[in-house]
């Protein structure tokens, strides 16, 4: 950070900040639109490859990845080495293919003005600064502990030298080969001050236990069952005051420092407490899958790809039967950014966690051999593709029957595999089976019912009857929902 402020002036072209252990996929979407690289409204697949090339190309700028594990991550996305690029990443372990600049915790002098900072009050007296001097040292200089123990300062108007006291007393108890125990020390005292608000541990067990990105505060709202808006602002704030959450500036989004996370989790274990980590499982399922039917909500439910990885992760060990509909959430924006070879990754792996922890929901079967349809087909594995619908056809035919729009999409999903494999008179009785239902269910005026006749258009013409073709057009049309093409409508997989 100091770096990119002291030298900002030499890249003319900026500073592009990523974090290496958030989905580097939906930052760079989120950014192209914020910097005005493409047009807010463009359509999703066409933003991240604009993205990618722009950071791959651009000249005169600083690239700084934070917190980096596997620089092959990176590989796709940085600019090759003779381009007039810098870039600098951040990283707890060796990086052979970087130049190492290591930081060393803060001077005394240093470490003393950051604490006092951040408490917001000078010492009071020599004694009082003697302890703000010995709590530098205790924490080793470290700027994140520091910054901690200024916050619990500052809430709580506490004394620097009980404080200290208290300090040392955790640290005498805690385990000497523990290389985070100056951060487990100050958590654990800071425990006191959380009765302020009784909502504030539930908040740092959702962040501590989602992904590593910043959480929006709807989703951690549907998390707490937070029916009270004022308690949990006063919560968040109070998390905020102690330092050991943070607002995202202009948003309404909080992370919690990667370190404090680990801290947080190792002293809150989710092993011992597997119906609420059921519950929260349960929760974050429905707050995605609320979200699904509305394309304006797509950039927040990118925004929260790490906390659904996350979360899926959690109910495979907690709630198994829901992690084949978490995996099948997780389509949605591989939907949109025109990734059918993820969609089908993904897609097979919930089919195959739906047989292995026993899953009886026949309708989120019926989804995921629709969709792994979809993805066949764009892969150009038609026959395969066909199969899968099929299978899709039959289950929403069991479950549904003949009068319902599911089982339109997929006899209209069929129609489609059929004709591309070359057999337009199966379409074509499929897709009027398709559009008997359509009719039933929405009448003549609905875009359902005009991509059925369109289609049943299409494969007329294909079986070499024009004339019946125009005829079905002219006496089937309504100008404002139908707008002829040359081939049949592909119809997207279903969202809810």
């Amino acid at each position: 950070m100091e770096y990119a402020y002291r030298y900002r002036d030499q890249y003319p072209n900026g500073v592009i900040w990523l974090s290496a252990d958030w989905d580097l996929d939906a930052q760079l979407a989120d950014l192209a639109v914020k910097a005005r690289w493409i047009a807010p409204e463009s359509e999703r697949r066409y933003v991240l490859d604009i993205a990618r090339h722009r950071l791959r190309s651009v000249a005169d700028c600083l690239i700084v990845c934070d917190q980096v594990q596997d620089p092959a991550a990176l590989r796709d996305y940085l600019p090759e080495p003779a381009a007039a690029t810098h870039v600098l990443i951040t990283s707890n372990t060796g990086q052979p293919d970087y130049t190492a600049v290591l930081i060393a915790p803060l001077d005394p002098d240093a470490a003393l003005r950051l604490l006092i900072e951040t408490v917001g009050r000078e010492p009071d007296g020599e004694a009082e600064l003697d302890a703000a001097r010995a709590i530098t040292h205790t924490l080793g200089g470290l700027p994140l502990a520091l910054e901690l123990a200024g916050g619990q300062l500052a809430q709580g108007a506490q004394r620097f030298q009980d404080y200290l006291e208290r300090l040392r007393q955790d640290r005498g108890q805690a385990a000497p080969e523990r290389s985070d125990a100056e951060l487990d020390s100050i958590l654990r005292i800071g425990t006191g001050v959380y009765a302020e608000q009784p909502l504030l541990p539930a908040v740092l067990d959702a962040l501590a236990w989602g992904g590593p990105a910043p959480m929006g505060r709807d989703l951690l709202a549907a998390m707490l069952g937070a029916q009270d808006g004022a308690e949990l602002s006063a919560a968040l704030d109070l998390g905020s005051a102690l330092r050991i959450i943070r607002p995202v500036p202009g948003t309404t989004r909080y992370a919690m420092h990667g370190q404090v996370r680990e801290v947080r989790r190792a002293q809150a274990p989710i092993a011992g407490r597997p119906d609420w980590a059921a519950q929260q499982c349960a929760r974050v399922t429905a707050w995605f899958s609320a979200r699904l039917d509305d394309p304006q909500q797509l950039p927040d439910f990118e925004a929260e790809l790490d906390q659904l990885r996350e979360w899926h992760d959690h109910a495979v060990e907690c709630a198994p039967r829901l992690a084949a509909r978490l995996t099948w959430l997780r389509i949605y924006v591989p939907l949109q950014r025109g990734q059918p070879q993820e969609i089908r990754r993904l897609l097979e792996q919930g089919l195959a966690e739906y047989k292995q922890h026993g899953c009886d929901d026949q309708a989120l079967f019926a989804c995921l051999h629709h969709d792994l349809a979809f993805a066949l087909d764009a892969l150009g594995d038609s026959k395969r593709a066909l199969a899968t619908a099929e299978q899709a056809l039959a289950i929403r035919r069991g479950l549904f029957g003949d009068d319902h729009p599911d089982t339109a999409r997929s006899l209209g999903n069929v129609a489609n595999y059929a004709a591309t494999l070359g057999d337009p008179l199966r379409a074509l009785e499929s897709t009027e089976q398709s559009l008997a239902i359509r009719r039933g269910l929405h009448g003549e005026r609905h875009r359902d019912t005009a991509a059925s006749l369109n289609n049943i258009a299409t494969y007329t013409y294909a079986l070499g009857n024009p004339s019946n073709t125009h005829s079905t057009w002219q006496a089937r049309r309504s100008p404002s929902t139908v707008t002829s093409t040359a081939s049949a409508i592909p119809i997207p997989p279903r969202r809810s």
